[in-house]
């Protein structure tokens, strides 16, 4: 999906609009109370963290529109009150609404559920891979990585890996085990109207005819009850497994949470320092979403190579008096974000 728009609401940065171009590079400068890794570090965290941490007074409210053809998303993290909205608006079909609490201990599942939605939005395997992926910067050859850096490295796949599995847990309790009753009925009707049409043609095969069809329906449906057993039988154990996963979940994103603020007192993005050591499973349609102190027309080009959006804040209010072939978009006072979410989540 492709970012349509942000919108930042009710700090010191006042309300405020942006506007990316849909394909290739947008140079975005930044003025006072917002700076660019700040701003930067906001969006991602609202994609893709349990809990913003950046710009939490100068931009209490963030609201980012997700575009893909026709379908639309909107992901809203309010850090007064701590809740996380992300709302599905499919080409066809209702719109579906997730809600969270990031501030509270006992709502994470609520947190973990929507932040894998917003992974599956952007076309990622897991939610951890959401942060790195929207950090993905111009190809260059970095130089070889720090032991803090090959830390972090380590710490975040051991996360991934835990994630991967409780999602994969996740998804397996949430599917029925049941066969689909569809299929059986087309079976068993498609097997009775081949039986009658045999037995009108041919009336001598028909008791034979007859008497197998039944033999074959009763096997199948032996099997489809045998498959179901099993497959309840192998989920008995997936519940107390994720109760087990769920405190090394925690304990590793601590651990990476500790390494991150330690590469950011070094003046390095985390995130960006991840992307380049690891592959994130990206693929070519995720934005980029980069902060940068200054920016040249190599790295623009370089970054639409990909094909793929990339915003990339610029601090200092412009960006070096260059347009950049219009590719500059400075952000807009605005309404204030979408007053209907607190409709939909009920407050």
């Amino acid at each position: 999906m492709k970012i349509r728009a942000i919108r930042l609401d009710g700090g010191s940065a006042g309300t405020i609009r942006i506007e990316p171009r849909e394909r290739g590079a947008t140079v975005i400068p930044l003025e006072a109370p917002l700076g660019a890794e700040a701003l930067a570090r906001a969006i991602r965290e609202t994609l893709g963290a349990e809990k913003r941490e950046a710009l939490r007074t100068e931009a209490p409210l963030i609201e980012i529109h997700l575009l893909r053809g026709s379908e639309r998303a909107l992901v809203q993290d309010d850090a007064g009150s701590g809740q996380r909205v992300l709302v599905e608006t499919p080409a066809s079909g209702p719109e579906r609404v997730l809600a969270a609490d990031t501030g509270s201990l006992t709502d994470v599942l609520s947190i973990e559920r929507l932040l894998r939605r917003v992974a599956c939005t952007l076309e990622l395997e897991t939610s951890a891979d959401v942060l790195p992926a929207l950090a993905h910067g111009a190809a260059s050859s970095p130089p070889p990585p720090s032991p803090k850096q090959l830390a972090y490295q380590r710490a975040f796949e051991e996360m991934r890996a835990i994630t991967k599995n409780l999602e994969s847990i996740d998804r397996t309790l949430s599917t029925s085990p049941q066969p689909n009753w569809v299929r059986v009925a087309w079976v068993v009707g498609g097997s009775g109207v081949c039986a009658a049409l045999v037995s009108v043609l041919i009336p001598s095969w028909a008791a034979t005819i007859l008497g197998l069809t039944v033999l074959a329906l009763l096997i199948y449906l032996i099997r489809l009850g045998q498959a179901a057993l099993a497959e309840i039988k192998s989920r008995e154990s997936l519940p107390e497994e994720a109760t087990l996963l769920r405190p090394a979940l925690e304990a590793a994103r601590e651990r990476v949470a500790e390494l991150a603020e330690t590469l950011r007192r070094r003046g390095e993005d985390p995130d960006e320092v991840l992307e380049s050591l690891i592959a994130t499973n990206r693929r070519g349609q995720t934005p980029s979403v980069l902060a940068r102190g200054s920016v040249s027309w190599a790295e623009l080009l370089a970054l639409e190579e990909k094909d793929a959006q990339a915003l990339v804040f610029v601090s200092g209010g412009n960006a070096g008096g260059d347009d950049f072939g219009g590719r500059v978009r400075r952000p807009q006072n605005a309404a204030p974000p979408s007053a209907e979410l607190g409709a939909l989540t009920g407050e």
